[in-house]
């Protein structure tokens, strides 16, 4: 997802939104809302640019399948465990982002000189 971002041209604000609210959010289902509230306010197409919100949200998916294997039917530590996943995740992708655009921008540097 995250070399996607990059590519994108997606602002680091967004991310960092995306970043604050899984570190802070007590409700799983608010992580894939806000992944859809960006599509809904994208005015720049930076979001769904190069199908990253399905990649997103199928990341998501996939998570929240894996915690409830894990959880072994017990509801609470289900969304423990979605919630943990979720800010591993979340973590990874930031900080490959963020690589990825420093990368990004010292190739337009050299191209400069």
């Amino acid at each position: 997802a995250a070399e996607i971002m990059v590519k994108s041209g997606l602002g680091k604000a967004q991310v960092r939104g995306l970043e604050t609210l899984t570190a802070t959010t007590t409700r799983f289902s608010e992580i894939i809302n806000y992944v859809k509230r960006q599509t809904g306010k994208d005015t720049k197409n930076e979001w769904t640019k190069l199908k990253l919100v399905p990649k997103l949200i199928s990341q998501l998916e996939d998570l929240e399948k894996k915690a409830e294997e894990l959880s072994k039917d017990n509801v609470d530590s289900c969304l423990d465990i979605k919630l943990l996943l979720a800010r591993g995740w979340v973590n990874q992708v930031v900080c490959h982002y963020l690589y990825g655009m420093t990368i990004k921008e010292d190739e337009k540097k050299q191209h400069c000189n």
